[in-house]
């Protein structure tokens, strides 16, 4: 009966239904409560639906009890990266490494976890090892590929990057029944949106590449994108969600870099989207309520917490000199969270509504049009400022995305934006001192 029991808790397990599974593997442990894989199989559920402090206190007791659980260990480093204990994560893995030596997922963790920390050379080293344990799964190659492009290797970071579609996340739009794209011109082509509307945008930077290869163009983008697209290519059929049909190929949008971005002359860096004139007029107009020019649009917090949001947001006192010397709007999105509105708020900061603040990338696009400049940390708005050519300071902390690169100024996508990068263990006062600085010289030469 236990035994059967614990199957079918199983099975739910892998289907993905985690709370159901805790429930059965809660049942267990009352008849069975030393029962040490039971409570790592309840730890590994813990950490599939983010109740990591749970799956944190679970897998230390196991290991109080059984120290040389490799898996225990692995799994407690999981917990720990995922709420950003960094240290305590790398510890965990070399402990699990010292036990059992290296393995896929440990090395491939302490990879990831290094291109975080904006340590390109480390995150290599540590993909390699994870390679040699396996060389046919795919997650190495793709943290080595970003690795790579953080440090602007574009024909192998490219090249690399396409082990994206390997991986167990990736969704190959099955129902669009057509070979993958080559390249060479063709019929129909099905170009589908992966990731997130930042990269959408970004990637978007190759459209007018691929156009001139294609009869015809369906393109499936995020509807916050779509309108943005529609605007600039209104030749293309654009489509918010995979739209089945009669194509000649698909291509993900992300491969069209790896096409289309193989050096530093590959990149043009010109803007790209055209927003929409009247909108423009729209928010010149709007802004001209708030105050004198120059109009500066500000963005402060970036991410979640998945995606490093303490690494990519500045709090919004820290930009007083900007507020003090410039006419500045908000275009910072807040998905209804109220303390980000709250925050706004106390700060003084107008807002002139949902849309320009990333709701509709369109809207957001003709407000950076009508500002003089937009200073933002690392999330959409650089490059929905960066493709219309605003003149953009991008806020960046000392171990960036892959898409900022490890250092310089530039940013080869858009030549708008400069990056300004805060070093380690540094606040942001002297960044911010920067960008004021920057916009004041500028005035004061256009005057």
């Amino acid at each position: 009966m236990y035994q059967q029991f614990l199957s079918e808790a199983l099975e739910i397990h892998k289907r993905g239904d985690f709370n159901r599974a805790i429930t059965m593997y809660n049942q267990l442990l009352n008849r069975l409560p030393d029962d040490r894989n039971v409570a790592f199989l309840l730890a590994d559920a813990y950490l599939r639906i983010e109740h990591n402090g749970l799956a944190i206190n679970l897998l230390k007791n196991i290991i109080t009890k059984h120290p040389k659980w490799h898996e225990a260990w692995c799994n407690l480093g999981v917990g720990y990266r995922k709420e950003n204990f960094l240290e305590e994560a790398k510890n965990a893995w070399k402990k699990a490494i010292s036990i059992e030596g290296d393995s896929v997922e440990v090395c491939g963790n302490m990879a990831s976890l290094y291109a975080d920390q904006g340590h390109p050379k480390e995150a290599i080293k540590w993909s390699t090892r994870a390679m040699n344990c396996d060389p046919t799964q795919p997650e190495p190659y793709w943290q080595t590929s970003l690795a790579k492009l953080s440090i602007r290797d574009w024909k192998e970071g490219w090249k690399l990057y396409e082990y994206r579609q390997k991986l167990s996340t990736w969704d190959s739009r099955k129902s669009i029944k057509c070979p993958i794209w080559n390249g060479e011109k063709v019929g129909h082509l099905y170009i589908h949106g992966e990731q997130g509307v930042g990269d959408e945008v970004m990637f978007a930077s190759c459209l007018n590449d691929v156009k001139t290869l294609a009869d015809k163009i369906t393109i499936e983008v995020n509807p916050k994108v779509a309108e943005l697209i529609k605007i600039t290519w209104p030749e293309f059929e654009v489509v918010t969600k995979e739209q089945p049909g009669d194509y000649d190929a698909k291509v993900a949008i992300g491969s069209l870099a790896c096409m289309f971005r193989n050096s530093d002359e590959s990149f043009s860096g010109e803007p790209f989207i055209k927003p929409n004139p009247s909108r423009v007029e729209f928010y010149r107009k709007e802004l001209a309520k708030l105050g004198n020019a120059p109009y500066v649009a500000v963005a402060w917090i970036g991410g979640t917490k998945q995606t490093r949001v303490e690494n990519r947001s500045i709090p919004i006192t820290e930009l007083k000199p900007l507020f003090e010397n410039f006419t500045c709007v908000s275009a910072q999105y807040s998905n209804e969270n109220p303390y980000i509105e709250e925050e706004r708020k106390m700060a003084g900061l107008p807002k002139i509504n949902d849309e320009s603040c990333g709701g509709d990338l369109a809207e957001q696009a003709a407000l950076f049009a009508a500002c003089d400049y937009v200073v933002t940390v690392q999330q959409t708005a650089v490059h929905v400022a960066g493709s219309v050519g605003t003149p953009t300071l991008a806020l960046i902390a000392h171990n960036p995305q892959w898409r900022y690169g490890i250092e310089g100024e530039t940013l080869p996508w858009y030549k708008s934006v400069k990056l300004l990068r805060k070093k380690e263990k540094e606040d942001w006062k002297r960044v911010i001192n920067e960008a004021t600085d920057e916009i004041l010289t500028n005035q004061r030469k256009v005057a």
